[in-house]
């Protein structure tokens, strides 16, 4: 059982979806964004997949560093998600992001979602 809280990154396995065949699918790391109530008491959580591919930069997107990622890796706030508990909970917790890391992702959400 894979216990998260804001920060987390994540190894999972997410079905591809019909209904979003866009959406990050397979197996993916993903960092979690929603604050530590969420993460305990909702059945889903935010989180933002992360990529190596490095061919083309979004201002949403951002560098992210951790000991847990093999290679260079990027937050892909544009496709910020809500997974299912059940599907975290099969996941692997890889370790967890950096405060300035962490930064990084939220000021990348918040240029996503106009915020700013």
């Amino acid at each position: 059982m894979c216990k998260v809280s804001r920060g987390s990154i994540i190894l999972c396995e997410v079905p591809h979806s019909d209904f979003n065949p866009h959406a990050h699918a397979g197996l993916h790391y993903y960092v979690i964004v929603a604050n530590n109530a969420a993460c305990q008491h909702s059945p889903v959580v935010q989180a933002v997949p992360c990529s190596s591919n490095v061919n083309r930069r979004l201002p949403c997107q951002c560098e992210i560093q951790s000991n847990a990622f093999p290679r260079r890796t990027f937050a892909l706030a544009e496709q910020l998600t809500l997974l299912p508990k059940d599907i975290l909970e099969r996941g692997q917790l890889k370790g967890y992001l950096s405060q300035e890391s962490l930064a990084a992702v939220e000021r990348c959400i918040k240029v996503q979602l106009n915020l700013t």
